[in-house]
């Protein structure tokens, strides 16, 4: 519409994640008075990740019911993500973390703020492992988890 301006950015990389000043000069104008912040932010590196909370303490839980447990974000550089946006998928496997639970339900959603309030449930009593993928939304890094086994 034309009250929205689009641009792209510069590459940013070889100053890695910070803050910058955005102004605009419209038709070869002067630069605006106004400016808005933006930050350039690393990637969310699923090894540096983080899960905590009661769905993931290996004391043992109620089957049937959803156990939560929250993912932290984190970058290539070990810091928090303080925003949204990534893929996080919690899958329920086996104890030798081979084989999809049947019946087993989980899910994630995204805080906005580099948090992810997730939760599992299992059909029946017994030993199970709990994994949160990260990846791009095109590409799923299964290799890298950032949950660890939990007995059910």
């Amino acid at each position: 519409d034309a009250n929205t301006i689009r641009c792209k950015t510069p590459n940013f990389e070889a100053f890695g994640a910070c803050g910058a000043d955005v102004r605009v000069s419209i038709n070869g104008d002067g630069w605006t008075v106004n400016r808005m912040g933006y930050s350039y932010f690393a990637n969310t590196a699923a090894r540096n990740c983080m899960a905590f909370g009661p769905g993931l303490l290996p004391a043992a839980g109620a089957f049937g019911l959803a156990l939560p447990f929250v993912i932290q974000a984190r970058d290539t550089l070990n810091e928090r993500r303080s925003g949204g946006g990534d893929v996080f998928i919690v899958r329920v496997t086996d104890a030798a973390g081979g084989k999809a639970v049947d019946g087993a339900m989980a899910g994630v959603r995204d805080m906005g703020n580099g948090l992810y309030h997730a939760h599992y449930s299992v059909p029946l009593q017994g030993k199970y492992q709990v994994r949160g993928h990260a990846g791009p939304r095109d590409r799923l890094e299964s290799d890298e988890a950032c949950a660890k086994p939990v007995t059910q």
